[in-house]
C-alpha cells in the first residue's frame, strides 16, 4: 500500500503535467489555443509538497503525450535519483535503479492516465469547460503573468488548482494545487518547457 502512495503522490506532482525557461515558442501565442492543441511536452519541475509534519521537494523531468503517455524521472534528492513512474497506455510502471526493480501496476489508469486532470492540457479543458475563475493579468518580479483558477474533482485532497503563465513566452510557470480547505498542498515550478517535442518509443519501453 505504502509503494502504491508513493506512486499516487509522483502521478499528482507531475502535473502536470508545465514552464518558466526556454521554449519552442518564438513569438507571442494564444496559450490555451496551444495547450489544447499540442500532441506533447517535455519539461523540467520542482515541486513540493506540503504536509502536516514536513515539507518535501522533488526535482523531476517529464514527457507527455495526448495519446495518454507519460514519463516522470526523479532528479533529485539524490536518494530517489533515476526513479521513473511511467504510463505506457496500458499499466502504471515504477522503476528504482537501485535495486534494478519494476513494479508493475497494470491495469492501473483512470485518474491517473492521460484523460486525468493532473496534466496541463486537461487543467485548461476543466478550467474552458467549467467556466472557471476570469483571468487574471499579474505583474510579478518583472515578468506578466496570465493567472488560471478553477476548481476540480479530485476529492478533499485534489479541490482547486491554480495555473500561472509566462504572458511572453507562452509557457505555464507555477501550478498550485489547492485542498478543500485552501491549504496549498502541491507546487510545481517549471522550466525548459517544449512543446509538441519529438519521443522515443524508447522513453515508454526501455528503463
Amino acid at each position: 500500500m505504502k509503494k502504491f502512495l508513493i506512486v499516487i503522490l509522483f502521478c499528482i506532482i507531475c502535473v502536470t503535467q508545465g514552464c518558466s525557461g526556454e521554449s519552442a515558442v518564438s513569438e507571442k501565442k494564444d496559450f490555451k489555443e496551444m495547450v489544447v492543441s499540442m500532441k506533447s511536452y517535455s519539461c523540467d519541475a520542482k515541486v513540493t509538497v506540503v504536509s502536516n509534519k514536513n515539507e518535501d521537494v522533488y526535482e523531476v523531468s517529464i514527457i507527455w503525450e495526448n495519446g495518454g503517455r507519460y514519463r516522470i524521472k526523479t532528479n533529485k534528492p539524490d536518494i530517489l535519483t533515476g526513479n521513473i513512474i511511467l504510463f505506457d497506455g496500458k499499466g502504471l510502471w515504477q522503476y528504482n535503479p537501485n535495486v534494478q526493480s519494476k513494479i508493475s501496476f497494470a491495469g492501473v489508469g483512470g485518474d491517473f492516465d492521460g484523460k486525468s486532470k493532473i496534466f496541463i492540457s486537461e487543467f485548461m479543458k476543466t478550467y474552458l469547460n467549467s467556466q472557471g475563475d476570469a483571468e487574471k493579468e499579474v505583474f510579478l518580479n518583472g515578468k506578466n503573468y496570465y493567472v488560471y483558477e478553477t476548481d476540480v474533482d479530485g476529492g478533499k485532497y485534489l479541490s482547486r488548482q491554480k495555473l500561472w503563465v509566462d504572458e511572453e513566452k507562452a509557457v505555464p510557470f507555477k501550478l498550485e494545487t489547492f485542498d478543500s480547505q485552501g491549504n496549498v498542498i502541491f507546487t510545481a515550478e517549471f522550466s525548459e518547457f517544449k512543446y509538441d517535442v519529438e519521443i522515443s518509443e524508447k522513453e515508454f519501453s526501455e528503463f
